[in-house]
């Protein structure tokens, strides 16, 4: 019996598959592996060693074939699954587009990252149902089409979503894939529906809701959303050393993880009243419990929600919002939401002659313009005061001899 041979191991061999990805009315759709058709080919299989699945950039065969010939002998290097190659050029796939831009956007809230998620996730499967799979393929035409076979979404849906998808396109100028973003305001616009009115509530239905409150912490948390403009996110998770011994109130909004650009000065019957809010053993205000951690990540710019237990956050929101706002609103019979108080904060300001670009910055809107657009119509002559102003200034000018 002659020497045993020690085993030769093999790697799997380098081979690769050509496919179609077939849009949903290609007719060939039903059929497994059919190339019959003109719908974009893409590869999946191994090269050097390494498995691939992507687009060739191709609907051509013989493209594709030459393509393929290429990357298995090594004269051209395979592209990254999820990249296509387009004429010799790196165009990216808009499946890869869509992971990168969702990647990007890991340092905002969970809710943000969830709405960019669905938006683009939608966009990026209806795009590809209509053979769509180069991002430099997507025109105007195609992001209308989509919205136009979505007609069960509100028109503030539409352009929240419209919003969201401009947002990813924009990213993929800045890296440089796309020289122009189909969905550039010229091209693609949808007009704000006018439905919607903005209530804020009248001094006589203060009167009612700060009598409807029943405990000095509903008191307290009523208070503050009034005399502050807070969303209720931040009022129910605001620190008690927020408020500093002028009264000024210097925090960190949890919807943009910034601090407010511009503090204010919180006025006495909110400030007496948040000083007989129960201190416990909490960080913050209406919160119970000791989270340091949330302290820390909240000036640290990282998301609150993750340094508190599972689901703490958004229940601790809902507790201020069902059990204590929409009940005293109930008691009190006015109708109105969270949101309404911060409206009363911005209409009573302007219509006392604040400035609206401090407003702005009180209210913590990333633009001026968002402050104008929800509220100029409710001031009442805030525009002629406002150029009245310049009756304030005062030059040494001699009358003329």
């Amino acid at each position: 019996m002659g020497p045993m041979k020690t085993p030769v191991r093999r790697g799997k061999p380098n081979k690769l598959t050509a496919y179609r990805r077939h849009a949903s009315t290609c007719p060939e759709a039903a059929a497994k592996n059919s190339l019959n058709c003109d719908c974009p080919i893409w590869v999946h299989g191994r090269v050097k060693g390494k498995f691939i699945r992507t687009s060739l950039g191709t609907r051509s065969l013989d493209a594709a074939n030459d393509k393929i010939r290429r990357m298995l002998s090594g004269d051209d290097d395979p592209p990254p699954s999820g990249i296509s190659i387009v004429s010799g050029t790196g165009a990216i796939s808009i499946e890869a587009a869509k992971n990168a831009f969702v990647a990007s956007k890991t340092g905002k809230g969970s809710a943000t990252q969830l709405l960019y998620r669905r938006t683009v996730e939608s966009f990026v499967s209806f795009a590809a149902q209509h053979a769509v799979i180069d991002l430099g393929e997507i025109r105007s035409s195609l992001i209308e089409q989509f919205f136009r076979e979505r007609s069960a979404w509100s028109q503030r849906t539409k352009i929240a979503r419209l919003t969201n998808l401009r947002v990813w396109l924009n990213y993929c100028v800045d890296q440089e894939w796309l020289r122009v973003s189909p969905a550039k305001k010229k091209a693609l616009t949808f007009s704000r529906p006018t439905s919607h009115v903005r209530q804020p509530f009248t001094h006589e239905e203060v009167e009612r809701i700060l009598a409807a409150a029943e405990s000095a912490k509903a008191r307290a948390f009523l208070l503050l959303l009034l005399y502050s403009g807070m969303r209720i996110s931040d009022a129910t998770f605001l620190e008690r050393d927020a408020i500093d011994a002028h009264g000024i109130l210097d925090y960190v909004v949890i919807k943009t993880r910034k601090r407010i650009e511009l503090p204010l000065e919180l006025q006495a019957p909110a400030r007496e009243a948040l000083a007989n809010v129960d201190p416990g053993h909490g960080s913050f205000y209406f919160v119970p419990g000791v989270y340091s951690d949330a302290v820390r990540a909240r000036h640290e710019g990282r998301e609150l929600s993750t340094a508190l237990p599972p689901r703490f956050f958004n229940r601790q929101i809902a507790q201020m919002r069902h059990n204590l706002v929409d009940r005293v609103l109930k008691r009190a019979g006015v109708s109105g939401t969270p949101h309404s108080f911060r409206d009363t904060f911005a209409v009573n300001m302007l219509t006392e002659g604040a400035d609206i670009f401090a407003v702005s910055q009180f209210l913590g809107h990333s633009d001026v313009r968002i402050t104008q657009r929800h509220y100029m119509n409710l001031v009442k002559n805030y525009r002629q005061r406002m150029s009245h102003m310049t009756r304030s200034l005062k030059y040494p000018i001699s009358k003329a001899s």
